[in-house]
């Protein structure tokens, strides 16, 4: 039986944008599934690889704590007791949206990202094409994170893309320089540091130093080729 191609990526885009529209409770067990149906390693591997790619793409959790509009409050002024109790509905709800952020942001640093990292990592009978493809979506996912666990994660990702680079494969090392330069281009420039670093860090010797220097070229080149407008300064 044929597969219809176009009708499958249709699929793939249409779940991708309806993840978007989620609850943070159906969106984890969205990924999840998916996360499961990967690991089975049947013939539609690569569909659902590319499907929670998509879902990936499409987070869209806040994250960082909601901080009070000061200035709003101070505007609306007065020591009414309508005001008094406004005041306290507005705090409940700022707390309750809190908690939430603090347990969406717990559950993506402690169980989303390490689990997608794992598959990264894996070196089996996945195809690179797909170990490596995730993670763009797993950068989608990291920069929501606050700052204090941002860093590490994204230190992490990088060290493992690094490491691929020691692949013999000539493929698989043109794929991870592609997907590093996708990576920089969300990012931005203040990462170049880092991902120096990791990649200074895990190709030390030999024909590894023309890898470093190739990829050091590609994080520079790459996003400035792809997008000529953008500042690296």
């Amino acid at each position: 039986m044929s597969i219809d191609h176009t009708l499958v990526n249709e699929r793939i885009t249409a779940t991708g944008r309806m993840a978007r529209h989620l609850n943070w409770g159906a969106y984890y067990a969205l990924t999840q599934t998916y996360l499961k149906l990967f690991s089975a390693k049947d013939e539609s591997e690569r569909v659902y690889v590319h499907a929670l790619i998509a879902i990936l793409d499409n987070f869209h959790f806040q994250m960082e704590e909601v901080v009070p509009d000061t200035a709003e409050e101070s505007e609306r002024g007065g020591d009414n007791e309508d005001t008094a109790v406004d005041e306290e509905t507005e705090s409940t709800s700022v707390k309750v949206k809190d908690q939430m952020i603090s347990r969406i942001a717990d559950a993506v640093n402690h169980r989303l990202v390490p689990r997608l990292l794992q598959h990264l990592e894996k070196r089996d009978e996945t195809e690179d094409t797909l170990r490596i493809a995730i993670a763009v979506g797993i950068i989608q996912v990291v920069k929501h994170l606050p700052r204090e666990t941002r860093e590490p994660q994204i230190a992490r990702l990088l060290t493992v893309l690094s490491q691929i680079f020691r692949s013999k494969s000539q493929e698989t090392r043109d794929l991870t320089r592609e997907t590093l330069c996708r990576i920089a281009v969300i990012l931005g420039p203040s990462y170049l540091p880092t991902a120096i670093k990791e990649l200074r860090a895990a190709l030390l010797r030999g024909p590894q130093l023309h890898i470093f220097e190739s990829g050091f070229h590609s994080r520079i080149a790459g996003p400035a080729c792809s997008d000529p407008s953008r500042q690296w300064e």
